[in-house]
């Protein structure tokens, strides 16, 4: 079974709900305007907060060795089934600050869900059964630069660094003739440095609100 926490890769596909300055008066002040004296660096329109929920994709490794290595030794001895779930549920928050019309910093928090791993052995006398539930919380400093930029909707690319913390809770139960005789049940945990790689779109949906869709793909080992 899986001793190592290995985060490799995760893609998400997000939405995005943001709240935020008035882009359209900062897209004025910065396209428009460029030669304004005394630009407003500090104003409303300079900072902005995500709130998103979204698909991820995780290509853990140790969980697909661990299916891999179940159904090879166990399946020459009885009936054996284990086929790893990477599909995730991702849901994060995120403050930043737009330092002028086309760059800007932020930190983010995450968590990254993914769908349980079951493993499955039997004889005709006996049957063991295994579950794997992995989770990722990510920590995150982020770099974007704003590409295309219009008053409505604005496109992007996206770089980042953080620390992810991986963890694992597992059940593993075995049966004789029916009847359990022996659980156990724990959790694994181990956390990485890792970079994130992005790119996306925003689209306003009011003077102080918008709509961001958003992929990005992390990697940490």
């Amino acid at each position: 079974m899986m001793k190592r926490i290995s985060i490799i890769f995760c893609l998400l596909f997000s939405l995005t709900a943001t709240a935020m300055g008035s882009w359209e008066e900062k897209w004025h002040q910065d396209k428009l305007l460029p030669n304004k004296p005394e630009p407003l660096l500090y104003s409303s329109s300079d900072f902005w907060a995500n709130v998103w929920i979204g698909y991820s994709f995780c290509s853990l490794e140790a969980i697909r060795k661990s299916t891999n290595d179940w159904n090879y030794f166990l399946g020459t001895f009885g009936t054996s089934s284990a086929q790893p779930d990477l599909d995730g549920l991702n849901m994060g928050l995120e403050g930043g600050w737009l330092f002028d019309g086309l760059n800007g910093l932020s930190l983010s928090v995450e968590n990254i869900q993914v769908s349980q791993t079951s493993y499955k052995f039997s004889t005709p006398s006996a049957s063991y059964s295994a579950d794997i539930q992995p989770g990722v919380y990510g920590f995150s400093a982020n770099y974007y630069h704003f590409i295309d930029q219009t008053p409505n909707a604005q496109t992007y690319i996206a770089l980042g660094v953080g620390y992810y913390l991986g963890g694992a809770s597992y059940a593993q139960y075995r049966y004789s003739n029916g009847l359990l005789i022996q659980s156990d049940q724990g959790r694994w945990a181990g956390g990485n440095f890792g970079g994130t790689l992005g790119a996306g779109a925003r689209i306003n949906a009011g003077k102080r609100f918008g709509i961001q869709l958003d992929d990005r793909g992390r990697y940490a080992n």
